[in-house]
């Protein structure tokens, strides 16, 4: 189980700069979630929760690390430059010593590099210990909570595995080095365009795209050894465990403000439920694709 840990921090600084940094430097600690105080220098919005959990957040003290809208253009350079010690220490940093141990969830964590999935406006931000955002709502969840997942599923290299929530395709690439084949739902057409086009450039081919509503199931007859899903229900959906192997497993949040990511598992004596931790996702969105 992770270990959060939980601070009151004032981030009034003299000047935007020094309050950035020292958010910079909050935010990088492998420990968890960090709560800001309100001061006389922030704004009356200023952001009270930042971290490990997953929401898109308007920074207002003079540097954003999440925006959406229209300042969250999925931009991408179309430039595979390398950036292997920055994702290296990452690795080794936010992953390795919060017991992510895995091997071929570590391996696929360093083929695939998250800068390329990171909107332009965001690189100096891509290995951070934190969520970013990519734009309608929807974030680039933070690296050790993709790795917990993976880890948590015990993915296989047979493994034909549904992803719910294709987002900016960094989990989708993760998925696509470890197991035998990915179906990815996202319900929203642009991040799918902008996904697709990313992960053209890295010459995986185990893996298909859809635009569909993921609170359905997949598009097709199909059941799945392990589901992984990338945004918080309110009930876990029962299309979804309909969709699973026997033995098969799925991973999910579930609720609305606490949510608990649980493994939910298909086994021979029914469906079981394990409580993993908890965790902050953006909701499971539900009707017609957008």
């Amino acid at each position: 189980m992770v270990e959060h840990h939980v601070a009151n921090v004032d981030v009034a600084g003299s000047n935007p700069v020094s309050r950035s940094d020292k958010l910079k430097t909050m935010l990088r600690s492998p420990r968890g979630i960090f709560y800001l105080k309100k001061s006389s220098a922030c704004n009356s919005e200023t952001i009270k929760e930042l971290g490990a959990f997953h929401r898109p957040v308007n920074l207002t003290t003079g540097f954003n690390f999440l925006r959406g809208g229209k300042e969250g253009r999925l931009g991408w350079s179309g430039q595979m430059n390398n950036r292997s010690d920055e994702n290296q220490q990452m690795i080794s940093r936010q992953l390795k010593r919060r017991k992510i141990e895995t091997p071929s969830v570590l391996n696929a964590f360093t083929k695939i590099q998250r800068h390329h999935f990171v909107p332009e406006e965001f690189q100096d931000e891509a290995y951070g210990d934190f969520p970013l955002s990519i734009g309608a709502g929807q974030t680039i969840s933070q690296p050790f909570i993709i790795a917990l997942m993976m880890q948590t599923l015990a993915l296989e290299k047979t493994d034909e595995v549904l992803e719910i929530g294709t987002g900016s395709g960094y989990s989708t690439a993760l998925l696509a080095s470890i197991v035998h084949w990915v179906d990815s739902l996202e319900f929203y057409q642009n991040l799918l365009d902008a996904a697709q086009k990313r992960l053209e450039h890295l010459n995986l081919t185990n893996y298909k795209l859809w635009h569909w509503n993921g609170w359905t199931g997949p598009p097709i007859e199909k059941q799945y050894d392990a589901i992984i899903v990338w945004a918080s229900p309110n009930r876990i959906p029962e299309p979804l465990v309909k969709s699973l192997k026997n033995n098969g497993r799925m991973i999910m949040p579930i609720g609305k403000n606490d949510q608990k990511l649980m493994l939910i598992k298909n086994g021979k004596n029914g469906i079981t439920q394990q409580f993993i931790d908890w965790v902050r996702f953006v909701p499971l969105i539900d009707g017609e694709p957008l």
